[in-house]
């Protein structure tokens, strides 16, 4: 028997995975090395994918499944790669030459994700010092591609930071791709290309049902589902849909054992399936149990059939609408424009960043992508992949400097100036100055207190006049009571400093609007120990509770004020309330916060109400009648919004007395 892998000799032109990766100039030239015909109709594919995930990362509303469009990604790969494959074992000596598929692929990838890693570093140390040693961690997993696994550890979610997420999270999923780059082809040449085609794809839909029944036991409703979705064993299930696809349907060819599928037939069922990916892309949201109990799993068999009609040599309908030159030209470009889209997109959060939103911002954050993703790919990655680097320097050593043409030098200062003027627009509508923001959110400042009796930093902002406040709705029970309102507290600076020994022993929990009211607080309640940080999710205050009741430190009161950052699910308030079933009095506040989350997490937050020992500050309802409260992010608190805030716990906190 042959051994189906194996170093050859011939050599192997760099345009022969051509139909596996975007960007070449010159589609027709794919096909010239024998392996693998182009076809526009995939870099048209690629196109819809990364538009989706572009207007998903914009926060417009308008596509809230467009993450899928990285599965679409995914199905491609493990298509075309796998394809790459067949043809090589398929002709010569029957081997694949793994050197050469390896080093195309870093021809391909590395060079752009080096400029990427790069820029993000050095735009980091000039503008965002204080985000150095984050970004560190983060390159060194990007480089290694194991990104996901890394975000995994470190406790990075993919959905429900509200803080600026690292420039290089989204790497993840060219993580989750190298890593299949890196073992699908030995584990093909050992173990598939020894099997019949039957059983070798028998092994493959196998492990992908094994992958995706992986997915659906270890998602829980509620809980953030990063690890989940970050996950190369609970993925991989997509991309094995690509490979199974390429053992049924070779590209440019038709299906085995299926010659009377018909051009019309391929393009009814493709037509459907980009319905039905389309239909997705709009009605599915990243924390729904559809998508992770079968949606994911149905995702990667719509594109499976939309790339087989794609690739039906007559195709007329779906080979069509995807082989349009715009979308071609996209796709091309889709590596790059996925590199780039993120940092630009990180960089300019609406209110946060930047002073402009909607439509304007996305106009702009496009500009500037498109213009940095096309320097890239004439730049960097198409003279390093196609070889020109080295002509160039040869043309150039031996003085043949006609021989670079004036073609080039004008595709060069071409993409030069329209850089230079994205690069101006943007920098002309980005500079308005942002809206405000709370000291302890600005660059430098202190993301984390924990704290008894200690100094806090104060809120710089001259307080503005409260509003007249809504009504406090306080439940102690399902049914919601109306309290008394609270007197509003004095003036910070006025107000004397409590004893050690008053009141209660109070421990408040929270995140960055509790952070915020720290000062307030500090100067409200007297014996009072805080422990709040920017971006805290719920699992993370579960595991401060249970340490500080291992050692005795609860106290008489638990504040807490989790939620805004994620989802707070009913399984964390029952592992919560068993964690404080000792302690006096637990005060839990509900969340005023412009997310999805919102609603789900207010619910939950009631449910405290059925605890003997518990009770709801019912935060939003008086956040909607005072939206004077809060900055311009609508959940982070001014000064006087503070100041009533830490009013309203210390009267929960004095009724424990």
């Amino acid at each position: 028997m042959r051994h189906a892998f194996g170093v050859r000799a011939r050599s192997t032109d760099s345009r022969t995975d051509a139909l596996t990766e975007a960007g070449t100039d010159d589609p027709s030239a794919a096909g010239r090395s024998g392996l693998l015909p182009y076809i526009p109709a995939i870099d048209g594919l690629r196109a819809l994918a990364v538009t989706a995930v572009l207007l998903y990362h914009a926060q417009i509303g308008l596509l809230s499944g467009g993450f899928i469009g990285v599965d679409i990604f995914f199905v491609i790969s493990g298509y075309l790669i796998t394809s790459l494959l067949l043809a090589e074992r398929s002709g010569g000596d029957g081997r694949v030459n793994l050197i050469a598929f390896w080093g195309r692929r870093a021809r391909r990838l590395l060079p752009a994700l080096l400029a990427l890693i790069g820029g993000s570093l050095l735009y980091t140390v000039i503008f965002l010092p204080q985000e150095v040693a984050t970004l560190r961690g983060d390159a060194i997993a990007s480089l290694g591609y194991v990104t996901n696994w890394y975000l995994i550890f470190e406790d990075q979610s993919y959905f429900e930071a509200l803080g600026r997420p690292s420039l290089l999270q989204h790497l993840w999923s060219l993580a989750v791709e190298e890593q299949f780059y890196v073992f699908f082809p030995l584990i093909f040449g050992v173990v598939l290309a020894r099997l019949s085609v039957r059983y070798a794809l028998a092994l493959v839909c196998a492990a992908a049902i094994a992958s995706a029944a992986l997915m659906m036991l270890i998602f829980e409703p509620g809980v953030d589902p990063s690890r989940v979705y970050y996950g190369t064993d609970t993925r991989i299930f997509v991309i094995l849909a690509g490979v199974a696809l390429a053992y049924l349907w070779r590209p440019g060819g038709l299906p085995r054992r299926a010659a009377a599928f018909t051009a019309r037939t391929a393009d009814a069922w493709g037509l459907a399936a980009l319905v039905g990916l389309i239909a997705v892309a709009f009605a599915a949201t990243d924390d729904g149990a559809f998508l992770y109990r079968g949606g994911f799993l149905a995702v990667a068999v719509l594109t499976s059939i939309l790339i087989a009609a794609a690739v039906h040599p007559r195709s007329t309908l779906i080979g069509g609408i995807l082989a349009r030159r715009p979308l071609v030209w996209l796709g091309t470009r889709s590596y790059s424009v996925y590199l780039w889209h993120w940092p630009v997109f990180m960089l300019t959060r609406p209110g946060v960043d930047v002073a402009i939103d909607g439509v304007e911002l996305l106009a702009v954050r496009l500009a500037v992508t498109f213009a940095l993703a096309e320097a890239s790919f004439r730049l960097i990655e198409t003279p390093i992949r196609t070889g020109g680097l080295t002509k160039l320097w040869r043309a150039v050593s031996r003085g043949a400097r006609a021989s670079i043409g004036f073609a080039d030098f004008r595709r060069l200062g071409a993409t030069g100036a329209a850089v230079g003027v994205a690069v101006f627009l943007a920098i002309s509508v980005l500079a308005a100055d942002p809206p405000p923001l709370p000291s302890y959110l600005q660059a430098g400042q202190v993301q984390t207190i924990s704290w008894s009796r200690a100094e806090l930093p104060a809120d710089s902002t001259t307080p503005v006049p409260a509003p007249t406040p809504a009504p406090i709705a306080l439940t102690t029970s399902p049914t919601p009571t109306l309290a008394p309102l609270p007197p509003e507290p004095a003036a910070r600076t006025a107000t004397p400093a409590p004893s050690e020994s008053a009141g209660p022993r109070v421990f408040a929990l929270g995140d960055s609007v509790m952070l915020g009211a720290a000062p307030s607080l500090k100067d409200t309640i007297g014996n009072l120990e805080v422990d709040a940080a920017v971006s805290r999710q719920v699992s993370q205050g579960i595991g401060i509770l249970q340490s500080r009741a291992d050692n005795g430190l609860l106290g008489d009161v638990v504040v807490i004020h989790l939620g805004n950052n994620g989802y707070f699910s009913e399984g964390q308030m029952e592992e919560i309330m068993s964690i404080l079933s000792s302690v006096d009095r637990v005060v839990f506040v509900t969340v005023m916060v412009p997310r999805e989350w919102e609603g789900p997490n207010n619910g939950v937050i009631q449910l405290a109400a059925a605890y003997p020992n518990a009770v709801v500050v019912d935060w939003y309802a008086i956040g909607v009648g005072n939206p004077n409260f809060f900055w311009e992010d609508e959940f982070h608190l001014r000064s006087h919004g503070a100041d009533f805030y830490a009013g309203l716990l210390a009267l929960q906190t004095a009724l424990s007395e």
